[in-house]
């Protein structure tokens, strides 16, 4: 078993988070698109992952310290 390469994306000003799975054969499993963007895909290319980030500035959200998980 490996470890998950799963990641946060969050919105630069407010809590909106996004989580990605990267998948293979540069495709992504996204969640909360739907739900805080009204973007109904659940899968996307990392073209279109990119594209998103830049329209909506989403910014990986990295966990630094015990207080940024709760």
């Amino acid at each position: 078993m490996g470890l998950s390469t799963e990641y946060r994306l969050k919105q630069n000003n407010s809590n909106i988070t996004i989580d990605v799975i990267p998948l293979d054969n540069n495709r992504n499993r996204v969640f909360g698109l739907h739900k805080h963007f009204d973007i109904d895909e659940y899968i996307v290319s990392d073209e279109r992952l990119e594209a998103i980030k830049r329209t909506f500035r989403l910014e990986r959200a990295d966990q630094t310290s015990i207080f940024d998980y709760m």
